[in-house]
């Protein structure tokens, strides 16, 4: 399931535009939209070095590293064509989870 958690620093999103990305994300990498999730946190305060969107993206490690870089620049181009901003604005950092270290509906996912 990749999940993305997205700090956007000055722009209102609604929760059918929010939808309405994770459907496009999601056909975009192949995943079905129960297993996705897209945050979007607004009005985030950022100090030092600052982005229009700041991205947490969790991806399983079922992935090969190509379709790891195929999964961010998908949701890279997502993100700049709805914020109407450069790639330079958006910081996308990846973090690889390894099966047994999550848990959903209360119990240990392993894959």
């Amino acid at each position: 399931m990749p999940i993305a958690n997205c700090f956007i620093k000055d722009k209102h999103v609604s929760q059918q535009e929010l939808q309405e990305l994770t459907e496009r994300w999601a056909e975009q990498v192949n995943v079905d939209i129960k297993d996705i999730c897209l945050t979007f946190i607004p009005n985030c305060m950022q100090g030092g070095q600052q982005y229009d969107v700041l991205v947490n993206l969790y991806l399983p490690s079922l992935w090969d590293q190509d379709n790891i870089k195929q999964i961010q620049k998908s949701l890279l181009n997502i993100l700049k064509g709805f914020f109407g901003t450069e790639a330079s604005e958006i910081f996308i950092m990846t973090s690889i989870i390894r099966s047994g270290h999550v848990v959903e509906d209360g119990e240990i996912v392993e894959w």
